[in-house]
């Protein structure tokens, strides 16, 4: 699994309405990629939340730029994002780099700098992002249960990366807790 530094996101929060997009706007970001499954939504919720568009709007109305970043298919991508009205990478293949790639040259991005992705994997979002370095904000998955074989794989390898950041990071395991359980 590499160096640990490499799957510790920049911030951790319980949800996507928990994050202070305001202040990462001061910090410089403007522009966000979320991840769709398990962050804005669960794997069986198929159109967005009005609550999900509301929080679109607010960050919006703040100047970011939002893109959907998405492992998922571009029939469920298109779908979500329809109310949404915004750019989309499905099919991204997270951890690999070619996915995000292709969200910076659609934002046409050149500084990674002011740019940062929220998800709620380490093993895909976290770590693909920061191959990048691309900041990174993780959340809590919204529902586990139904999610896929896969992804049910990727949370098992978390939870050993979970042990290793215990270990070699402990004052960031403390903070990460409430979002493993």
């Amino acid at each position: 699994m590499g160096k640990v530094y490499k799957y510790l996101p920049m911030a951790y929060y319980k949800t996507i309405y928990d994050i202070d997009y305001e202040k990462y706007y001061q910090y410089g970001k403007r522009y966000i990629l979320f991840d769709l499954d398990n962050t804005l939504a669960t794997y069986d919720q198929a159109i967005c939340s009005d609550e999900v568009l509301k929080l679109i709007e607010k960050v919006r109305s703040l100047g970011y730029t939002i893109l959907i970043i998405s492992n998922n298919t571009k029939e469920r991508v298109d779908k979500f994002i329809e109310p949404i009205n915004c750019l989309s990478v499905p099919r991204a293949l997270k951890p690999l780099k070619k996915g995000f790639k292709k969200a910076l040259k659609l934002l046409e991005i050149t500084d990674v700098s002011e740019i940062m992705l929220v998800g709620d994997q380490i093993m895909t979002d976290v770590y693909g992002a920061r191959k990048l370095e691309i900041d990174t904000i993780l959340v809590k998955p919204l529902k586990k249960a139904n999610e896929n074989w896969y992804t049910k794989f990727n949370r098992a390898r978390e939870q050993r990366l979970y042990k290793r950041i215990k270990k070699k990071y402990p004052h960031v395991y403390e903070e990460l807790k409430e979002l493993i359980n």
